[in-house]
This record gives C-alpha cells, sequence and structure tokens, in this order.
C-alpha cells in the first residue's frame, strides 16, 4: 500500500502571515490524499499567533510539524531547511 501511496511531504516555510497559515492548512485537511507530511517552519515571527494555529489544527493533521527558528534565517534558507525536513518522496 506504501508504493501505491507514496508520502508526500507539504512544506510551509512563512513569516508574520498566522491568518493565511490557517487557510493553508485548511486546504490541507481537505484534500483526498492521506500519506502525507506536512512541515511548518516559522522564520522567528514575532508573537506566538503560529503556536495558536499549529495548536488548532494539531489534532486535525496526524503528521504536522512545527518549527519555529530562534532567529530569522532568510526565505530562501527557511525554504531550503524545510526541504532538507522532508521526509517524503514527493514535496510540494
Amino acid at each position: 500500500m506504501i508504493d501505491t501511496y507514496p508520502l508526500v511531504t507539504i512544506g510551509v516555510p512563512t513569516y508574520n502571515r498566522a491568518n493565511l497559515l490557517g487557510r493553508a492548512l485548511n486546504c490541507i485537511i481537505n484534500q483526498d490524499y492521506q500519506n502525507i507530511e506536512v512541515i511548518v517552519a516559522d522564520n522567528c515571527s514575532p508573537g506566538n499567533d503560529f503556536e495558536k494555529v499549529i495548536e488548532s489544527y494539531s489534532h486535525k493533521i496526524a503528521n504536522l510539524k512545527y518549527i519555529k527558528h530562534l532567529q530569522n534565517i532568510g526565505s530562501i534558507s527557511n525554504f531550503i531547511y524545510v526541504l532538507d525536513q522532508a521526509n517524503g518522496k514527493y514535496f510540494m
């Protein structure tokens, strides 16, 4: 069955847009494909809005990982970081 439905990683590098993160996660939970992992990498946004969004989706997305960088590493480095964390055969 794993060969039929390989793991797909959905990477979400983000900064300061917690409201848009909720919209993105809503789209993910409405997908038919079930063998996914979701990796959200917050690039050191101020406050704890992202943690609240992640908390509200943690029971809806079984394989949801959240990382908050301690310092802003830049958008390209954050994207590469998410890609490096991916375990899926496919990445988007």
